[in-house]
């Protein structure tokens, strides 16, 4: 299952790794109202009320109805500036290697932000970012094996996915231009119409 394909997926197994890898990452917390007795780790404790505990996104989620949640930091208003001044240059894969499908993920109704704005503003900004990596991507793709190597070191997963595909792609081409690839075959859709209609013919004239 693709990175962006778990986010909406509500039938997702629970033993799906990359919704495992996604969930697993943890999201800043902060009590709502005086807790007591609350085991969230391995042992219980009280939390009183704005105290503040990282949990992993699967819990924080559940737990909306006494905890709110702060934007992580690789998504937060000053992230978005540097992501917006110029995505081609940042290391996504440092800020977390399901980067995307993480943000979409933060837009869930399970979350509840001290300001929507602030997700609003955080959903423009990956959209634009992705349609600008998408191009520089493509672009890269062309580039000499050891420019390939430095770019995918700054993918996200599921960028790494494309560039992979876009390189394949970008071979195939290059090696059908210079008669390197192998001949254009009849397709076996055709082939088997082909076959059919002999064979009917033949049945015909008998």
């Amino acid at each position: 299952m693709s990175d962006l394909g778990i986010v909406d997926d509500q039938s997702a197994s629970y033993l799906d790794i990359d919704d495992i890898l996604m969930t697993e990452n943890k999201i800043s917390c902060r009590a709502r109202y005086d807790l007591v007795d609350l085991e969230l780790r391995r042992t219980a404790e009280d939390f009183h009320e704005g105290k503040k505990v990282d949990l992993p996104i699967w819990m924080a989620m559940r737990l909306n109805e006494f905890f709110r949640h702060e934007i992580p930091k690789q998504y937060n208003t000053h992230f978005q500036g540097i992501l917006n001044a110029d995505p081609e240059v940042v290391n996504l894969h440092k800020e977390g290697p399901k980067y995307f499908a993480m943000g979409l993920q933060l837009t869930s109704e399970n979350f509840d932000f001290a300001d929507d704005e602030d997700i609003i503003n955080m959903c423009q900004t990956l959209l634009q970012a992705s349609a600008r990596r998408v191009s520089w991507i493509s672009d890269m793709a062309a580039a000499d094996h050891y420019q390939q190597s430095k770019v995918d070191s700054k993918l996200d997963d599921m960028e790494k996915e494309m560039y992979a595909k876009a390189i394949s792609e970008r071979k195939s081409w290059e090696d059908w231009t210079r008669g390197m690839s192998n001949r254009l075959t009849e397709s076996k859709f055709i082939a088997k119409s082909r076959k059919r209609k002999r064979d009917a013919l033949a049945q015909k004239n008998n």
